[in-house]
């Protein structure tokens, strides 16, 4: 299993995951996520399907990470830290979550 985008250090690797990841974001705008195939992505993003597979099992794979991702930035943005036992911690949490959401149906990321 391939390490979360958010630990990767190596800058040929986090710029590889977000030229799929791009890649992925555009295509989606366009096309159903069943309707697109690893190697749209890979012709998208100018790399190839082996690449693609050293970096995720599938396309499934993918959009976890794209949306791990989002989700991480914003938390980041909110500066948001998850403290076991902190009500107003997971208060703020369960908002982001609703903002990403909301977000990214603006986006045409959940009209699909």
């Amino acid at each position: 299993m391939p390490i979360s985008d958010c630990q990767v250090l190596d800058p040929r690797i986090r710029r590889t995951r977000k030229l799929l990841q791009g890649a992925l974001g555009t295509l989606m705008q366009s096309k159903s996520f069943d309707e697109i195939s690893v190697h749209d992505i890979t012709e998208a993003a100018t790399v190839n399907r082996a690449t693609f597979y050293d970096h995720y099992n599938d396309k499934f794979a993918l959009l976890e990470a794209m949306v791990a991702g989002g989700f991480h930035e914003l938390l980041d943005a909110r500066q948001l830290r998850y403290h076991a036992g902190c009500p107003s911690a997971l208060e703020a949490i369960v908002l982001a979550t609703c903002d990403f959401l909301s977000q990214a149906h603006a986006r045409g990321e959940c009209n699909r």
